[in-house]
């Protein structure tokens, strides 16, 4: 599970080992065989559409093409936290900053620029 792999935040890592009780892991029963994609990815869709699911959580450009290409809603991890900045659960500007002390990988310029249209939003 990527939550455990090396790079991961130490705290990240624990906050999987001892996951809330409204978080399920899951793995898929079976991978498509014509995904060519990591473990990681692989499974993530095969679940995905496995489970019917709304939507899949993946950052990897080539993964995103081909969940999209598997009729499955995407998002990513700066989607996820915009919408959640949105709903005042989280500072986007703190959020970014954390970010980047993990192995996520986004310029610089990329994260101001999304900040700058997040401050000036109605």
């Amino acid at each position: 599970m990527e939550l455990r792999a090396d790079g991961s935040p130490e705290a990240l890592k624990q906050w999987a080992v001892s996951a809330p009780d409204w978080v399920q892991m899951m793995s898929a029963r079976s991978i498509d065989p014509t995904i060519s994609l990591g473990a990681g990815e692989s499974e993530a869709i095969s679940l995905a559409e496995e489970l019917k699911a709304d939507l899949v959580l993946i950052d990897d450009r080539k993964a995103r093409r081909t969940a999209i290409e598997h009729h499955l809603k995407v998002a990513g991890t700066i989607n996820l936290l915009e919408s959640a900045a949105k709903r005042n659960l989280v500072n986007l500007t703190i959020a970014f900053e954390n970010l980047k002390k993990t192995n996520f990988r986004i310029s610089q310029s990329l994260l101001d620029e999304i900040v700058s249209k997040f401050e000036k939003r109605p």
